[in-house]
């Protein structure tokens, strides 16, 4: 006859097990999700989305909105706009990655703002591969030194402005898209990023051209 601790041990492994498989069972199921995207946009239109993410790196300070808690809520909002462009802000490179791997019809662009790679938050955009053709892409860092790793004015942080040039496939129609997040306490730095990026624009996107910009303005 098995004593109460014996009993309790046993219940205690069988639980743990259960766990065990539970978690291993869930995370397989997790990271071989890959959803569908309908695209319904019509020839010559566009559906796009400016979304700030939040760092995914501030569990401690967001508790239950913490990004592992709510990553779900926005893969099922992606699938239900269907944009057929969207731009990320605060985006982290396991976040960007995250995305990319659920909706393997996007494709996607955007460097980290602190190295120039992976490092920092991103301001990633995501297109449509079926619908547009991405012909030119890049990032400036929003500064005197807009080509490189850099941090302008009063700003607290580096800041970047993404941009793509697309092609949409069935019209030969071009889209330039622009997405960035302007700084949160340095006021001079946003008055002089937005001088900035309509500069960029106007050097950039030739006349009667479509245009977007998009991103988390902070004002």
């Amino acid at each position: 006859m098995r004593t109460q601790n014996q009993i309790k041990k046993t219940k205690s492994a069988f639980i743990a097990t259960l766990v065990g498989l539970f978690v291993v069972t869930g995370c397989a199921s997790f990271k071989q999700q890959t959803i569908v995207i309908d695209n319904s946009t019509a020839k010559g239109q566009a559906r796009i989305i400016s979304y700030n993410i939040r760092r995914g790196d501030l569990a401690k300070d967001d508790g239950n909105n913490a990004w592992k808690k709510r990553r779900n809520a926005t893969l099922e909002m992606i699938k239900r706009e269907a944009p057929s462009a969207f731009g990320l802000q605060e985006a982290l490179i396991d976040q960007v990655l995250f995305i990319a791997k659920a909706f393997p019809q996007y494709g996607h662009v955007g460097v980290g703002r602190d190295n120039g790679k992976t490092g920092g938050e991103i301001m990633a955009i995501f297109y449509l591969k079926d619908k547009f053709t991405l012909l030119d892409s890049g990032t400036y860092w929003l500064s005197e030194t807009p080509d490189k790793v850099s941090r302008g004015w009063d700003a607290a942080c580096n800041r970047t402005l993404t941009w793509v040039k697309l092609q949409e496939k069935t019209t030969g129609k071009t889209l330039y898209y622009f997405n960035t997040h302007l700084d949160h306490k340095g006021e001079i730095a946003r008055q002089e990023s937005v001088k900035l990026i309509v500069q960029i624009i106007n050097d950039k996107v030739p006349a009667g051209t479509a245009v977007v910009l998009g991103g988390d303005l902070n004002s």
